[in-house]
């Protein structure tokens, strides 16, 4: 398993087209869920079309709204598609019928991009790579209801072919010596990266020495972890008639592989297994460290739980606005580093943090482990 920080076309024209992309993929994702794109399969996961309708809005929010003025389109949605607006169990109640969402998001997404590409004001610029980013959360969000669609609608039929075995947990880890490293979006200098307000500004931070697991914790080794201490199965997970675990989510029913990732894990049951391997989670500020050197395997195939609370940086400004981090610095939230197999290039960066509450098992979460020096 090799590392998957990525890079994307810093170009305006690459990013015009990585927006087009990625309105393509969002309307995509719908259109997959058929009849099923309003139905809510977890409490946690708003519906598929809301997503999609949500996506349009915030586009027109900054494209029409905010740089020209035009409110026409974004004012009569607000209530509908603004999170602290919207209760999650009623989103699913007002949308349109599927062919017209998809038809207006289309045409809304593709007029959008062609005012954004005329614009002139200066804000234009990073009105595209935002919304870039924006979008790419809510399409690996999209992902993630259609995980759980798939777990809701699957039968008991699938046999597993090869069991899995529990391992020991690995102790290979690569040593970063005690020293100050560089923390936060601008540490790597590509000012042409959107990053948001929780990744800056940049800092120099004071770390003791560390060994950090080359590679995040296995299904293999986390099975020992469930065997030995009675910790319950990931979220996926599921047995057949014989016992044996297996896989389960929108690509099929799959045996597990013992050297993949684990993932499914929230965050107490991570804090668990790392315990119980005699280690620890890794503070974000190891976790960032060990990835820009260059030191870590097996990035960008699961969200990696960290040991802190999710906080402000020194210096911390809200952009480009207010609610994007500062309600989440409430202490409940952990962060989550590295991106995963449902991320986009957008989220899959040395800075980006994600966070969760402890109890979130439904993200594709794993761990990595973190010994002291």
């Amino acid at each position: 398993m090799t590392g998957a920080i990525e890079t994307i076309d810093a170009s305006q024209g690459g990013f015009r087209d990585r927006l087009q992309d990625l309105h393509s993929i969002v309307i995509g994702l719908v259109e997959s869920a058929g009849d099923d794109y309003a139905r809510q399969f977890h409490p946690d996961l708003s519906p598929l079309g809301w997503h999609l309708r949500h996506c349009v809005v915030i586009d027109c929010l900054w494209v029409r709204e905010y740089l020209s003025g035009d409110a026409r389109l974004t004012q009569p949605l607000l209530d509908l598609v603004l999170p602290r607006r919207a209760p999650k169990r009623r989103r699913g109640e007002h949308l349109p019928a599927r062919q017209e969402l998809l038809d207006w998001a289309r045409q809304i997404f593709a007029e959008n991009r062609s005012r954004l590409s005329a614009a002139s004001d200066r804000r234009a610029a990073w009105i595209g790579p935002f919304l870039a980013a924006h979008h790419a959360q809510h399409a690996e969000t999209m992902r993630l209801v259609l995980d759980q669609r798939a777990r809701a609608q699957a039968g008991a039929d699938y046999q597993v072919r090869a069991a899995l075995e529990p391992q020991p947990m690995s102790r290979q880890a690569r040593m970063i010596a005690a020293g100050v490293h560089a923390i936060g979006a601008d540490a790597d200098r590509r000012p042409e990266i959107f990053a948001f307000d929780n990744e800056r500004p940049a800092m120099a931070v004071r770390l003791a020495g560390f060994a950090i697991g080359e590679r995040p914790v296995t299904n293999a080794e986390y099975l020992g972890f469930m065997r030995a201490t009675g910790a319950p199965a990931p979220q996926g997970w599921r047995q057949d008639g014989g016992g044996a675990w297996y896989s389960l989510d929108a690509s099929g029913a799959r045996d597990l592989l013992a050297d993949a990732p684990v993932e499914g894990v929230d965050r107490t049951a991570a804090g668990a297994c790392a315990r119980w391997a005699g280690a620890a989670l890794p503070h974000e500020y190891q976790w960032e460290a060990a990835a820009r050197r260059g030191v870590l395997d097996g990035t960008g195939l699961v969200w990696e739980w960290c040991a802190n609370r999710f906080h402000p940086f020194p210096g911390f400004r809200p952009f480009p606005y207010d609610d994007y981090s500062l309600p989440w610095f409430d202490g409940r939230h952990f962060v989550l580093r590295g991106g995963g197999r449902r991320s986009e290039a957008e989220v899959r960066q040395p800075s980006f943090r994600n966070f969760y509450v402890a109890g979130a098992g439904h993200i594709g979460a794993g761990l990595r482990l973190v010994y002291p020096d």
